[in-house]
């Protein structure tokens, strides 16, 4: 299972956590929002509208060239269609695409990615336009912009260390300390290219906790170091709608195992799935299985694990 994780300095806590409550409030002081409807009623909050020039894009890496991305090929062929420096002769339904590590520039597509994909978690705070006329667009327009840069702010934060060094070897740290993963599916060649599908990896204790629960961050903030059975966790997994129900949610979710199975050492994934939007039955069909009992109650996400079976685990950390 590779070495053992270096225990955090206080000093270190203090300055990851000082990192995050500065982010939060970057993120607010910040904040820039769509240009709304009634332009005219919230101009000055809003501004004008971004310029889809106006960020300039490091292109995604691909995952061949990080850290353990060669020594996942070597570990396990069946990743050469994603990972591999050229894609297979006849692509089918999956079509052409390679997996990749986001840099800085990407993570304005992925939160793109993620508004759309969980736009049922934000849509109940979301006022009718039908019944609040122009306060709704006002509402709405300032709910949706700082949520998005809330988002974009915690991608930036929990994916720091692969921005700065690409590896996908197991992280010795938590998700808010900048130890997560994200890996992202691209079309092949095309590393500016929006995203087809994301998600992240990282370590969590297995209490049924999520990455962003309170728990997760008192425990950072009171220097806990992560628990010794603290084990891979699977979030915001995504796929864009224009490219669902062609395999590359499945293409993506063994990806993410594989890199759990042959780097990290651990032979078990586990993530919280939606019962509501059928997410649990994909996961079912997996392999996955419910841990526990319904968890925070009816229509709350289910925790779930799956066991990655019994081929040979080797961990390295980065």
């Amino acid at each position: 299972f590779g070495s053992r994780a270096p225990e955090v300095r206080p000093a270190m806590r203090v300055k990851h956590a000082a990192a995050a409550c500065l982010a939060t409030l970057g993120a607010l002081r910040t904040l820039q929002l769509p240009r709304p409807p009634f332009a005219g009623c919230c101009r000055a909050l809003a501004g004008a509208a971004p310029s889809a020039r106006a960020a300039v894009r490091r292109g995604a890496l691909p995952l061949r060239l990080a850290d353990g991305g060669a020594q996942l090929l070597e570990s396990d062929g069946s990743v050469q269609r994603l990972v591999g420096e050229e894609g297979p002769a006849a692509a089918g339904e999956l079509g052409d695409v390679e997996a990749v590590l986001p840099q800085e520039g990407d993570l304005e597509g992925i939160t793109d990615l993620l508004i759309d994909g969980f736009w049922r978690v934000l849509e109940p705070k979301l006022l009718s336009e039908r019944q609040w006329g122009p306060l709704a667009s006002l509402w709405n327009t300032c709910t949706v912009g700082f949520e998005r840069q809330v988002v974009r702010t915690s991608l930036g934060q929990n994916l720091a260390r692969i921005l700065i060094r690409p590896s996908i070897l197991r992280p010795p740290g938590r998700s808010f300390e900048g130890h997560g993963l994200g890996l992202m599916l691209l079309p092949r060649g095309r590393p500016d290219a929006a995203p087809l599908a994301f998600c992240e990896l990282c370590l969590l204790p297995t209490d049924g906790r999520k990455a962003d629960d309170t728990a997760e961050v008192l425990a950072m903030l009171s220097f806990d170091g992560l628990s010794a059975d603290a084990e891979p966790y699977l979030l915001n997994f995504c796929v864009a709608r224009a490219f669902r129900r062609r395999g590359l949610g499945r293409a993506l979710l063994g990806l993410a195992e594989d890199v759990v199975l042959r780097l990290w050492g651990r032979r078990r994934l586990y993530l919280h799935a939606d019962e509501e939007e059928g997410a649990s039955g994909f996961y079912l069909s997996a392999g996955y299985e419910f841990v526990g009992g319904r968890g925070d109650g009816e229509g709350k996400p289910r925790h779930m694990r799956k066991e990655l079976g019994a081929r040979e685990a080797t961990g390295a950390e980065a």
